[in-house]
C-alpha cells in the first residue's frame, strides 16, 4: 500500500500489509505513484518528467468517485454541489486563470483540452439545475429537512460562476446568471438574514452588518450568527468583480461591512493588529476562531436565544480549518481589489506568508494575485496538495499541478 504521510521529509511510504512494516520511505520531493508488484517487489513510478504528471493526474482522476465522474449531473439536495462539485469545479478554473503563471507554464498538455471541456459541460449542466430545476434547494440541513437556500452555497456558487466568466471569458453562455445574482445579492428565499451589531456587543464592531438565522428558523442554530466562513463566502461571491457584475449598492457595503466584521473581531484592525510581526513566533499566527458572539460563548434556555437549540455550551477556542480561513482571507482579498486601500500592505504580507507556510491553503492564490501578491510555493509545500483522495482536493490540487510543472520544467 502506497501511503501519504504529514511528514515532509518523508512524504510517501510504501506500506506491506502482510509484515505491518513500511518497507519504503520516499525522499521528501519525490512524488511516488502506480504501485505494482508485477516484477516481484513492490514497486512504484516517481514522476520525473511532464509526462508523468499527466500519467498521475489521469490516476487520481479516474479513482476519484465514480470512476472519474465524480457529482457531474446530481442535484443538491444533500449539498453535493457546493461542497463537493464546487471544488473541483473551482480548481480547474483557477487551472486555467492566466494571472497565477504565464500561459506557456500550463502543464498536462495532453489533456488540458480535457478538463477545458468537462469544465464547460460541468458548468451548463449547472446553469440548467440553476435555471430550470430545483437549484441549490438543500434538505440536508433544515431541521424539518424542508429544502432550504443558504448564503454559504449561493455565495460560493456565485463565486465560481463569476471566476468562470471571467477566466474562459464567457465561453458558455450561463442563462441563470443574472437572476441567480440577484437572488444572491438581495438574499431572497434564502435562510439569513442581515443584522447589525448591537449595544453590549464589542465596541469597534459596533453598527456593523453580519448574517444570523432569524430565531424560529428551521435550523438548528437559529437566533444566532453565522460562522465567519458561512457569511464571508457570501460576502466573496457579491464583491468578487463588482466592477463587472455590479450588485445593489447596499448589497455591496453589507458585504465589505461583512468582511470588516470578521477583521474587527479577530484583531486585524487592533493596536497592535494580529498580523503584526512581532507576532510572528506565536503558533496562532495563522490562526483564528470558527465562529463569534453568543455562537462562540453558549447560551442557556433563560436567554432565549434559539427555538430548536435553547441550550448550548458554545463553540468555545476552536479554531477554524486552514480551509475555512481560506476562505475568510478571500472575502477580504475580493473587498480590498474592489475598495482599496481596504487592507494595508502589511495584511496583504501576512496572507502571502500564511500561504507559503501552510496556515492557508493554496487556492489563495488567484485572490493573492489580484492583488499583484505571488508566494513562492516551494516543491515539497507542492507535493502535500498533489495526490486527491476526495473531491475538494482538486481546489489545491489543481494549483499544485502548475507549480509543479515550472518546477520540472526548471530542472529541465
Amino acid at each position: 500500500m502506497l501511503f501519504q504521510t504529514p511528514a515532509q521529509d518523508k512524504r510517501f511510504c510504501i506500506y506491506d500489509l502482510q509484515s505491518k512494516q513500511i518497507v519504503r520511505a520516499f525522499d521528501g520531493e519525490q512524488i511516488p505513484f502506480r504501485l505494482n508488484d508485477d516484477a516481484g517487489p513492490l514497486s512504484a513510478r516517481v514522476v520525473r518528467t511532464p509526462t508523468d504528471l499527466e500519467a498521475l493526474f489521469l490516476l487520481d482522476v479516474r479513482n476519484s468517485a465514480s470512476s472519474g465522474l465524480m457529482s457531474a449531473g446530481l442535484n443538491n439536495d444533500k449539498g453535493e454541489i457546493v461542497w463537493s462539485q464546487s471544488y473541483y469545479l473551482n480548481g480547474f478554473v483557477d487551472f486555467f486563470d492566466p494571472a497565477l503563471f504565464p500561459e506557456p507554464d500550463l502543464p498536462l498538455l495532453r489533456v488540458r483540452s480535457e478538463i477545458a471541456g468537462r469544465l464547460d459541460l460541468e458548468m451548463k449542466l449547472l446553469d440548467r439545475l440553476l435555471r430550470e430545476g430545483p437549484g441549490l434547494r438543500c434538505k440536508v440541513f433544515s431541521t424539518n429537512r424542508e429544502p432550504s437556500r443558504y448564503a454559504v452555497q449561493s455565495g460560493k456558487i456565485l463565486l465560481l460562476l463569476k471566476r468562470y466568466r471571467t477566466v474562459t471569458r464567457d465561453r458558455v453562455a450561463l442563462g441563470s446568471f443574472d437572476m441567480f445574482l440577484q437572488d444572491t445579492a438581495r438574499l431572497r428565499g434564502h435562510r439569513e438574514v442581515l443584522a447589525r451589531s448591537a449595544e453590549g456587543g464589542p465596541e469597534a464592531a459596533r453598527d456593523l452588518p453580519y448574517l444570523m438565522w432569524p430565531k424560529g428558523t428551521p435550523f438548528p442554530y437559529d437566533g444566532a450568527g453565522v460562522p465567519y466562513n458561512h457569511q464571508n463566502c457570501w460576502a466573496a461571491g457579491i464583491l468578487y468583480r463588482t466592477d463587472r457584475y455590479p450588485v445593489p449598492r447596499e448589497t455591496g457595503q453589507a458585504a465589505r461591512g461583512i468582511t470588516d466584521f470578521f477583521l474587527t473581531l479577530e484583531g486585524f484592525r487592533s493596536n497592535p493588529p494580529k498580523h503584526d510581526r512581532r507576532f510572528a513566533a506565536s503558533e496562532d499566527y495563522f490562526r483564528w476562531y470558527y465562529w463569534w458572539g453568543k455562537a462562540k460563548s453558549g447560551w442557556d434556555s433563560r436567554d432565549g436565544v434559539s427555538v430548536n437549540t435553547p441550550i448550548w455550551k458554545g463553540d468555545g477556542d476552536n479554531i477554524a480549518l486552514p480551509r475555512y480561513r481560506t476562505f475568510d482571507a478571500i472575502a477580504v482579498l475580493c473587498a480590498h481589489t474592489q475598495y482599496k486601500p481596504f487592507i494595508d500592505s502589511s495584511l496583504l504580507s501576512y496572507f502571502t506568508s500564511a500561504v507559503e507556510q501552510d496556515g492557508l491553503e493554496l487556492f489563495l492564490l488567484p485572490y493573492l494575485a489580484g492583488a499583484e501578491k505571488r508566494p513562492l510555493i516551494r516543491r515539497a509545500h507542492a507535493i502535500r496538495y498533489l495526490r486527491v483522495d476526495s473531491q475538494p482536493d482538486y481546489r489545491n490540487a489543481m494549483l499544485a499541478y502548475r507549480c509543479l510543472s515550472r518546477d520540472l520544467r526548471s530542472r529541465g
